[in-house]
């Protein structure tokens, strides 16, 4: 077995990848052995043998064991024929092995020695310690120190450690913990203490131990609290003591400078220092314990940071700068680097002074800072200077560079731990912390120490923007205290968005500019607006990175000034802005191309104080725009936040009011996205396929933007209708149907004139709008996924609002299927969809519907699908709407309910005191807790009530709570926020247009509907033949929600 193996290992090392393929196929046949296990740690422990090859064994031994030793396990697979898991029998050798791996001699060892770890760690979550009993004292035998340590007691006691870690972490429960803590710690202490015979390398794996007892600990002090409070007595006080000894603030800066120190000691060093701060900043959440070393730890903090300040200087920020070390191997749970130790000490500080813990630290007086607060503050910003690698990597890479400028997107680091921790002590303690933040930033922009310095200042300042915004507003007396924003942008602003600096410099000023672009004098604001539209214009700034760096940095300050300040500011440079952005929008990709793309937007969208003055853009300029972005979008089909970016900007270029722009942007963008249409529905290929969703999205938008005479100018209707409906019927894709059916919605609602004239090209029967929209609709009531039927309400409702003559013939048959699918309906969300057009009907004309509905019958099920008999049409409508009714969605949703419930009640109906609904709920008196299982196997229980009992319980409720007319308008386009949540949650502005129902209109409504009774419906000719007028398709379709007669309504007042 074992040579099998060893020739089956050697393989997987070759560089032919079908030669690995066939070994690797090999070592799982083998695997399917139960000697293979021991066979593989005998070559593990074969010192002989080429340390590779050991340590592929060793990788496979841990896959062995997870798929092969017990069924507890997630990856378990067994043994043929019947799956059974390693044999007790053959357990004690291949646990003993690994102990023995453990103990392994040497330093090349190491990987060898932490694998062992990790697979004995995987052992013992199923044989300790039943039948591991041995375990623990085996390992705390390897941890007891001799007269004489010797390099092989080293690598025992690391093994043992590497172990320890490992399964202290993972397979002990929190019982085992806190005793483990008791038998292990002492040891472990002991350990920690011994400088002179352990390396810091190997110490600071004890102190990890210890880390992870306190989180334990942390987590369970609510479970076990006496347990707990006990061990942190007896352990913190004396650990902590021994941890703080050793926190460096003594001699790490001084040995991380030591030529007689090895790279790898410096490493140990910097390691064992990095794990007790973060083994501190779990010990400071124990208050009572910790309350009182708290002061002096943020001093000796604030102390260490001042010391590694220097050498953070020389190992990383120097053009040739180099770390003092490289990470060692096989140690990746301690590894670290210095950046890692001085992000670990900063969070020391955040947790430590969290909320107004460190108020006797950090000020003094009456709100002044304190030397601490004034120490840390100048030394976090020293901290968030840029690396060489930084700087390496961001000015070879400008979307690098705009990735992470982008607050929501950065990466932790040194950078974003100081930024943070200065957002938390203005929070804290706003004014001391501003005063010290005014005076670090002016002593960094006037220090001569390099433009790094400056930058640094202007991006910590510039993260808290908001914070020191409200601050200087709310007292004007930081800025004579030190806080000078204005003195601050005229000696570091400006010089370096005017001057010859770096471009990250350059890059910085602006985007530092428009944070605080709210706080600008008029006149300083153009200033920048100015400087960013000739950064845009000019040719070359340096290099080619270089230049595209400050070219998208004037690009956010642009996008923000657009978003803060006034378009009468603005207005004079949006043609120069819109002619450079297109060849930076072909240019880009990635964070900057969303960059670009929200500024387009931000420019040519609506502003809260009122339009974007966008006159000066000529009208092919929006077709360019439109052309360009769906072009970017079709080569980046897969990216989901590009479709996001890419809609909200397409329905924005389509509702511009500048004359003739949005029909430039329509017939630029409807033959792109016909054709991606086509392409989808015809895939030769995966990526043709990925087309359908995103293009049916964007055409969704598009047709949103866009005005009723746009569309009708531009023949959207001819255009979207055919593919549309083609691409609806033939998916289950639930977004594609919802996105589908919204657009074809759109289309009704703003051209039903042109939709009701529209003939398939095929010459087939059924080809006109409303065949194809009958099928859509009938089709979705048939699918079992109720989510792809959210829109298909919308759908009826305005169908039956703007071409209720083309609706006549199919109206019984479709009250029909749609009855039938609400007795199967499991969601609110879909049952709303369904519930809401027979409300829109029997608002006007209840009795006609009523007697329909109870022409029906349907054979109806209970919640697990058994056969409860018949019921008529208007009993199922009756139980789900009494199920939903307080609950539907939207202020006309809402009141259309209110309105219907009370004509439907007004009928007198004697089904009305025949048909039982749920009342009230039936209170639970067994006074046990309501788990999902008991809720399943006990469901709430309501009383039984007539529905019309139900109909006034729920009107009464309405009147008590009925304002007196529509919402005021508020925000910004004459909309509140709950019209808002309207359109975006109920699509209610598909049928916000129509004008009140009165005098002849009401007639002819009442005419179609009360001649669905006559069996023979001779008067359809002479109904459609009333004209478009009498029946409301010559309505204004952008008419707002203000002229609806529901919206307009006092419901007090009709409920009366």
């Amino acid at each position: 077995m074992e040579q099998h193996l060893v020739a089956a290992l050697e393989r997987t090392l070759s560089p032919d990848a079908s030669i690995r393929t066939q070994a690797e196929t090999g070592l799982l046949q083998a695997h399917a052995d139960a000697s293979c296990g021991l066979a593989l740690c005998h070559i593990v422990l074969n010192t002989q043998a080429p340390l590779p090859l050991r340590q592929s064994a060793a990788v496979s031994l841990r896959k062995w064991i997870r798929e092969r030793w017990s069924p507890l396990a997630e990856t378990f697979i067994g043994f043929p024929p019947e799956g059974h898991p390693v044999q007790s029998e053959n357990k004690g050798g291949v646990r003993q092995a690994l102990l023995q791996i453990l103990a392994l001699p040497g330093q090349g060892e190491r990987k060898l020695r932490v694998a062992a770890a990790a697979c004995l760690s995987l052992v013992c979550s199923s044989d300790w310690p039943d039948e591991f009993p041995e375990l623990l004292p085996s390992v705390h035998q390897m941890l007891q120190p001799t007269d004489i340590v010797s390099p092989e007691d080293r690598d025992r006691v690391h093994g043992a450690l590497a172990f320890l870690s490992e399964f202290w972490s993972s397979e002990m429960d929190e019982r085992q913990i806190l005793g483990g803590a008791k038998d292990m710690l002492p040891t472990i202490e002991a350990l920690l203490a011994d400088t002179q015979a352990y390396p810091a390398s190997l110490r600071c794996r004890c102190v990890l131990i210890f880390r992870q007892l306190l989180s334990s600990l942390f987590m369970v002090r609510e479970v076990y609290p006496e347990a707990s409070k006990q061990i942190a007595n007896d352990v913190l006080p004396r650990w902590t003591h021994a941890l703080q000894g050793m926190s460096g603030i003594d001699m790490l800066a001084a040995k991380l400078g030591s030529a007689d120190l090895s790279a790898e000691e410096k490493h140990g060093e910097v390691c064992l220092v990095n794990e007790i701060w973060r083994t501190l900043k779990i010990a400071s959440h124990f208050r009572p314990q910790l309350k009182a070393k708290i002061p002096e730890l943020l001093t000796s903090a604030i102390h260490l940071l001042r010391q590694l300040e220097d050498p953070f200087s020389a190992y990383y920020l120097d053009t040739d700068a180099e770390p003092p070390f490289a990470v060692a191997e096989g140690d990746s749970d301690i590894e670290t680097t210095l950046p890692n130790l001085l992000c670990s000490v900063i969070d020391f500080i955040a947790e430590a002074s969290r909320g107004d813990r460190g108020r006797a630290i950090f000020v003094s007086g009456s709100d002044q800072p304190s030397d601490a607060m004034s120490a840390l503050v100048t030394v976090l910003v020293s901290y968030a200077r840029i690396t060489s690698e930084e700087e390496e990597d961001w000015t070879s890479d400008a979307n690098a560079f705009v990735a992470a400028s982008e607050k929501d997107a950065i990466e932790y680091g040194l950078r974003v731990a100081a930024a943070d921790l200065c957002q938390d002590l203005l929070e804290a303690y706003p004014k001391a912390a501003s005063r010290s933040l005014g005076a670090a930033v002016t002593s960094s922009t006037n220090s001569g120490k390099g433009w790094k310095s400056v930058e640094a200042a202007l991006a910590v300042l510039g993260g808290v923007a908001e914070e020191v915004t409200e601050l200087v507003r709310s007292d004007s007396r930081l800025t004579s205290d030190g806080l000078d924003l204005q003195d601050i942008f005229q000696r570091a602003v400006s010089p370096s968005v005017q001057g010859q600096v770096p471009a990250l410099l350059t890059g910085r000023a602006y985007i530092f500019a428009s944070q605080f672009a709210a706080t600008l004098p008029a006149e300083l604001a153009e200033q920048f607006v100015e400087a960013s539209v000739q950064a845009l214009e000019a040719e070359t700034l340096g290099g080619e990175e270089e230049t595209l760096i400050v070219k998208l940095s004037a690009v956010r300050c642009i996008k923000n000034f657009y978003r803060q300040l006034s378009s009468a500011l603005l207005s004079p440079f949006t043609g120069r802005i819109i002619a450079r952005l297109g060849p930076l929008l072909m240019q880009a990709n990635g964070d900057t191309l969303i960059l670009i793309l929200e500024t387009i937007q931000c420019i040519v969208g609506e502003q809260e104080g009122g339009e974007a003055s966008v006159h000066d853009i000529a009208t092919e300029t929006y077709a360019q725009i439109a052309s360009a972005v769906l072009t970017i979008w079709k080569n980046n089909v897969k990216d989901f936040i590009l479709l996001s970016v890419v809609s909200d900007l397409l329905e924005s270029l389509a509702s511009q009011k500048a004359p003739r722009a949005a029909s430039a942007v329509l017939n630029a963008s409807q033959p792109l996205l016909v054709s991606a249409l086509q392409t989808a529905m015809q895939p030769v290929s995966d990526e043709d396929a990925d087309l359908l969703e995103p293009a049916v999205t964007l055409i969704d938008h598009l047709l949103m933007g866009a005005s009723a005479a746009t569309l009708q100018e531009t023949g959207s209707v001819s255009h979207f209708v055919g593919p549309l409906c083609s691409a609806v019927q033939g998916t289950e894709d639930r977004d594609v149907l919802q996105s589908g059916i919204s657009a074809l919605t759109l289309l009704v609602r703003k051209s039903p004139a042109e939709v009701v004239a529209w003939r398939a090209n095929d010459g087939s029967a059924g080809n006109t709008a409303i065949d194809h929209f009958t099928a859509i609709i009938s089709r979705v009531l048939l699918l079992e996924e109720e989510s792809a039927g959210l829109k298909v309400g919308d759908l009826i409702v305005v169908l039956l609002r703007k071409v209720p003559q083309e609706m006549l013939p199919i109206l019984p048959g479709l009250l029909d299927g749609m009855v039938r699918r609400l007795s199967k309906v499991k969601t609110a969300s879909f049952a709303q969809s369904l519930i809401v057009p027979f409300a829109f009907l029997m608002k006007d004309q209840c009795q006609v519907v009523v007697q329909l509905l109870k022409g029906i019958n349907v054979a109806v099920e209970d919640e697990e699908g058994n056969s409860q008999g018949q019921a008529t049409g208007l009993a199922v409508l009756g139980k789900k709407w009494m199920d939903n009714a307080e609950t539907l969605q939207g202020y006309w949703a809402q009141k259309t309910s209110t309105i219907a419930l009370a004509k439907l009640l007004e009928t007198s109906d004697e089904s009305l005191a025949t048909i039982s609904v749920k009342g009230d709920l039936i209170p639970d008196t067994s006074n046990t807790i309501r788990t999902r299982s008991r809720a399943k196997l006990n469901p709430h229980r309501y009383t039984s009530i007539p529905l019309s009992a139900k109909i006034l319980k729920i009107l009464i409720a309405e009147y008590d709570t009925a304002g007196d007319g529509p919402p005021s308008r508020l925000l910004p386009g004459g909309l509140t926020q709950d019209d808002e949540d309207l359109e975006e949650e109920d699509g209610d502005d598909d049928w916000d247009d129509d004008e009140p129902e009165t005098g002849k209109k009401h007639i002819t409504e009442d005419r179609f509907l009360s001649s669905l009774l006559n069996a023979d419906m001779d008067d359809l000719n002479a109904l459609a033949a009333q004209g478009d007028a009498d029946l409301g398709l010559d309505d204004d379709a952008e008419g707002g929600l203000e002229t609806d007669e529901v919206w307009q309504m006092d419901l007090k007042v009709r409920l009366v």
